[in-house]
């Protein structure tokens, strides 16, 4: 599919095969001409993309929800979801900080939910490991925004935005548990 709309985007330079989404090679092009070609086809995208980050965040969390007699290991769950352990190390410290896990330091250490799961909203947890989000990168910094554009596209924009963050806010990490069950 990438390539098909990259065939359609002239502009479009070749993706960059990486661990998760075919990427633009950031160091080709400037930040202005990146945000034109990541948006000049915003209606082909079909959904709202989050960063890695917050994907592994999320599964670090139901990780550590599937395990809830026992500490869980960074090692653990980068086992359980290939994902490397240096970026899962990252993203449990962010989490820790948040308060969503606690750490356990020492030899038989580890992680452990650092609230009851009904209570974890995941509409918090995307506010702390998506920072800046933004529904399309030319939407985000201000230091890539077109001038020329209209100030009611960005409004709906930031609605959307705001939208798809109220869903997030009524799933709770149990309901994702409940799921997988089902």
């Amino acid at each position: 599919m990438m390539e098909r709309a990259a065939a359609r985007m002239p502009h479009a330079l070749p993706a960059v095969h990486a661990r998760g989404p075919h990427r633009v090679p950031v160091r080709a092009i400037d930040r202005r001409a990146r945000a034109v070609l990541l948006c000049g086809r915003i209606e082909e995208a079909p959904f709202m993309r989050l960063t890695s980050f917050s994907d592994y965040a999320l599964r670090l969390l139901i990780y550590a929800a599937r395990h809830p007699d026992r500490l869980v290991t960074i090692e653990g769950a980068a086992l359980a979801y290939d994902i490397s352990r240096s970026h899962l190390t990252k993203v449990a410290n962010v989490l820790t900080r948040a308060g969503f896990l606690n750490s356990v330091r020492g030899r038989s250490g580890g992680l452990e939910l650092g609230r009851d799961p009904a209570a974890l909203r995941l509409g918090e947890v995307l506010r702390v490991t998506e920072p800046d989000m933004a529904a399309a990168e030319c939407f985000g910094p201000e230091e890539i925004r077109d001038p020329n554009r209209p100030g009611a596209l960005d409004a709906a924009i930031r609605d959307a935005l705001a939208a798809f963050l109220q869903v997030m806010d009524r799933r709770t990490l149990a309901d994702l548990l409940a799921d997988e069950q089902e």
